[in-house]
């Protein structure tokens, strides 16, 4: 299993930090690879941008230690985090959507708490509900407060994780959130109200920044304390296209 990854220059990263980077590191679990999915997409948009300084050196962090990565840029050292702004029950629905074509599905019935539930009743439950050419403005509304709610509870969990012992200090600490919740516009009117409560959060100095994927491209909205910025690349395959993380394994054992 190779751990230690480098780019010396913008066209040297698209190759190091594509299917390489997420077979030779292999992962052994859906997590692992999501993360270095994360992780390369956001190097390779990073890496076209005047703000990168070269070389990139990527240390994959050991399992029981955190942060998930160690990123050199031209000797400055970043730790960096990788996580989801996800519910595990829209992912199965999106998953089974996928996979046997179903129609647009309504997403409300996740936002309120209910039993537990099995698989069909849920798929029944979000495809019963008629889906509308115009959204209804009180579900637009639930559904952004319970994204905001989303990345807020992880923003926090992470911010936790950055006092225990195991997690290693560098220079700084970026925080990269892969946001499974979200199309592109409602990506973007969700960011302000996010934005607004980081105002706060930076005090904390746990995260320099918080940089958040949009599904389905390699377009980053990267927030600081000094404001944000938007980071675009050409849309990249689904993760749902390459191999699983046991099969990468296989590829290089």
């Amino acid at each position: 299993m190779k751990t230690s990854f480098i780019a010396r220059t913008a066209e040297e990263a698209q190759r190091v930090f594509g299917r390489a980077f997420y077979s030779e590191s292999c992962p052994r679990t859906q997590v692992e690879l999501d993360e270095r999915v994360q992780l390369g997409a956001f190097l390779r948009a990073y890496a076209l941008s005047a703000s990168c300084l070269f070389p990139i050196h990527v240390n994959v962090t050991p399992k029981d230690q955190r942060p998930d990565f160690k990123v050199t840029f031209a000797g400055r050292e970043i730790g960096i985090e990788a996580s989801k702004i996800a519910n595990w029950e829209l992912e199965e629905i999106r998953t089974v959507q996928r996979q046997e074509g179903l129609g647009t599905i309504q997403i409300s019935s996740l936002l309120r708490g209910q039993p537990k539930r099995i698989r069909n009743q849920k798929i029944a439950n979000c495809t019963e509900v008629p889906v509308f050419i115009f959204g209804d403005p009180d579900q637009m509304r639930d559904e952004d407060d319970f994204w905001l709610q989303q990345a807020q509870d992880i923003i926090r969990r992470k911010q936790a994780k950055t006092k225990e012992p195991t997690f290693n200090r560098y220079t700084a600490s970026w925080l990269l959130l892969w946001d499974k919740l979200s199309y592109e516009e409602e990506l973007e009117r969700r960011i302000n109200p996010l934005t607004d409560w980081l105002a706060s959060f930076w005090q904390n100095d746990s995260f320099e920044r918080i940089i958040i994927q949009q599904q389905h491209s390699e377009r980053f909205f990267i927030l600081s304390r000094q404001g944000g910025e938007i980071l675009q690349r050409n849309p990249i395959v689904s993760v749902t296209e390459f191999s699983s993380a046991v099969d990468l394994c296989r590829e290089v054992e």
